[in-house]
């Protein structure tokens, strides 16, 4: 069987009209910087407030309402530059020991990669380290989606 053969011109016209049909999405940076994550979380829609505007400490916050709550999340890149750090802040922590504190603790499981945490001022908050490599704007609004939901699911258990 004999297959027509294509010159070098015929190859390159078809990939150009393929290119055309089938343009690619742009691709994501390999890491995202603090103005890349401004960028993104105000092209997903969201308004986004500047909470530290320092040069490397750059602290950005969202607002979503789940659950009848509106819950803002914290977005900042992690010193190490590998991980977007997308946080709420809960409040006052309960006391260790308390029935609260435990199923807090619990509530661990079903929730991760969203985890909660205890500050060193005694707040209680609850986020989760989106890895920053190759992060797309689907997979950032994946991320503050999961946290709020998980937020709003577990406000028995943190509520005062």
């Amino acid at each position: 069987m004999n297959l027509p053969q294509f010159d070098r011109l015929h190859v390159a016209l078809l990939t150009l009209l393929l290119t055309a049909a089938y343009p690619s999405e742009p691709q994501p940076t390999e890491k995202l910087d603090a103005a890349g994550l401004k960028t993104m979380t105000e092209g997903l829609g969201y308004t986004t407030k500047v909470l530290n505007s320092e040069a490397g400490k750059e602290k950005y916050e969202i607002s979503l309402s789940e659950g009848g709550f509106n819950i803002p999340v914290s977005l900042e890149i992690a010193p190490s530059k590998r991980y977007i750090w997308l946080v709420a802040n809960l409040g006052k922590a309960p006391t260790s020991g308390s029935p609260k504190f435990e199923a807090l603790l619990k509530n661990n499981a079903k929730t991760q990669p969203v985890f909660t945490w205890i500050t060193e001022s005694g707040n209680l908050h609850m986020g989760m380290a989106a890895e920053n490599r190759f992060i797309t704007p689907a997979e950032l609004r994946f991320s503050v989606t999961k946290v709020a939901a998980d937020v709003a699911k577990s406000a028995s258990i943190w509520q005062n």
